[in-house]
């Protein structure tokens, strides 16, 4: 009978325990189902006539020239879009497979028939070339060869090939292979190393990323120490530029100017910024101060600076680092994730979340 009745407490007290538990999972769903997500990191991007942003979730704000906001939309059918300014109006660049694939975006959202680049896409390189004049998206192939779409950004700079083009330089600028698809003769790819030129066989790059560097395109990539660098105007270089970076950094990034690149670089625990010159030679590296260890960190170049945008314990901070060393605070304001940044004519957009909504900023930075 003891036995028995111990039996049956023992069931009761079981069960009570799986339905307090049951109810501490059930409360605990709801909790996090209806907690916002965390907030993607956004990209900016410059268009004909302003800016533009988007997030992982594919929302689109555009901005005027001064920053307020100008229509909202939701890139529909690809699957992490970048976001570029076409001749057009606005553009997408995404990988599709083993292609990268491009096309315009009409009013709702809706991409149009894409042009296609590549063979085999291993890896897509980290950031948008985006400014006033083209903009250009990066990858590499399994023969460790890096390219590049590039197109103009603005009708008035595009191919007199184009339907849409006025009477205006070709688009050609970079030798590649000519493609236009549904956007007309706009569009290029180039390869920017293929390791002809030195006659030896390509490393894959572990990393690679690209940067408007004024009326250029920047190419960074590398693999372990071996790091190289291109600035590409109507040619690229035959042979990349070699970097001396010090051996052991993690490289998170790069923006250019006309004639100089920074590269971002984590040391450690900390962050640096390195001015490089065009022969790939270090003229300073300095830590971004306050500077969070796992902080992502964006840059880009301006008339004769190089923004730099990166986390802190605080705010996030953009800084324009100099020719001399300087590290010279721009902006520094509240946000969720630190803010995407690009720049044209004197502007410079400062992308971002704040409480979950993507907003921009403007300031005028030379």
């Amino acid at each position: 009978m003891l036995r028995s009745l111990g039996r049956f407490v023992w069931i009761v007290v079981c069960r009570h325990k799986l339905l307090a538990l049951c109810v501490f999972a059930g409360l605990w769903w709801r909790w996090h189902a209806s907690s916002p997500p965390a907030p993607s990191h956004p990209q900016a991007a410059v268009l004909a006539d302003g800016f533009a942003a988007i997030d992982s979730s594919n929302r689109v704000v555009e901005f005027d020239p001064g920053g307020a906001r100008r229509r909202e939309l939701t890139i529909r059918g690809v699957a992490n879009p970048r976001l570029v300014g076409f001749g057009s109006g606005l553009g997408v660049v995404w990988r599709d497979g083993r292609q990268v694939a491009a096309a315009d975006v009409d009013a709702n959202g809706n991409p149009g028939k894409p042009a296609r680049f590549g063979r085999n896409v291993q890896m897509m390189c980290k950031g948008t070339a985006s400014n006033a004049r083209r903009f250009a998206v990066g990858w590499t192939e399994p023969d460790g060869a890096v390219w590049i779409v590039f197109g103009p950004t603005s009708s008035s700079s595009s191919s007199p090939s184009s339907p849409s083009s006025s009477s205006s330089p070709s688009a050609s600028w970079l030798p590649g292979l000519g493609t236009g698809g549904e956007l007309g003769g706009g569009l290029e790819a180039t390869v920017v190393d293929d390791g002809q030129a030195s006659g030896g066989e390509l490393a894959r790059p572990t990393f690679c990323a690209v940067a408007s560097a004024d009326r250029k395109i920047g190419l960074l990539w590398g693999e372990g120490n071996k790091i190289s660098m291109a600035l590409c105007d109507k040619t690229c270089p035959s042979i990349p530029t070699s970097v001396r970076l010090e051996k052991g950094r993690e490289l998170l990034g790069f923006g250019c100017i006309r004639d100089a690149c920074v590269i971002a670089a984590r040391n450690g625990h900390t962050l640096e910024a390195t001015w490089v010159n065009l022969r790939g030679k270090p003229q300073w590296t300095k830590p971004l101060r306050d500077a969070t260890p796992d902080s992502q960190v964006e840059l880009v170049g301006t008339g004769t600076q190089i923004a730099v945008a990166y986390a802190t314990a605080g705010e996030p901070v953009v800084v324009a680092a100099s020719p001399s060393g300087g590290l010279a605070p721009i902006w520094q304001g509240t946000a969720d994730d630190v803010p995407s940044i690009q720049w044209a004519d004197g502007r410079l957009v400062i992308a971002r979340h704040v409480d979950g909504e993507l907003v921009g900023s403007v300031v005028p930075v030379p």
